[in-house]
């Protein structure tokens, strides 16, 4: 399960309410804190789609060496068979 915090679509969805919320609010002081928290939220999404790219790029290079292995593996007895077979053989 994909956690919350790399949940980019959230983030962007936080910042577009915070944004949403600036239309009403008449103070300037308020609406400028709430632009800088809506400035947050769309921070914390690039750096969860960041960490999503890091995390996919991870799984990846250690995915493969095993499955490069496991097939490595697998020739090694299908080619072992035949020759057994040989050597019962004769």
């Amino acid at each position: 399960m994909a956690s919350v915090l790399c949940d980019v679509t959230l983030w962007l969805e936080h910042a577009k309410e915070v944004r949403a919320l600036c239309e009403v609010i008449s103070d300037p002081e308020e609406k400028e804190q709430m632009l800088v928290v809506a400035a947050g939220f769309d921070r914390i999404a690039e750096l969860a789609k960041e960490q999503a790219m890091l995390t996919e790029q991870h799984h990846r290079s250690t995915h493969r060496p095993a499955r490069a292995w496991r097939a490595q593996k697998r020739r090694a007895r299908k080619n072992a068979a035949p020759k057994a077979r040989r050597a019962r053989l004769s």
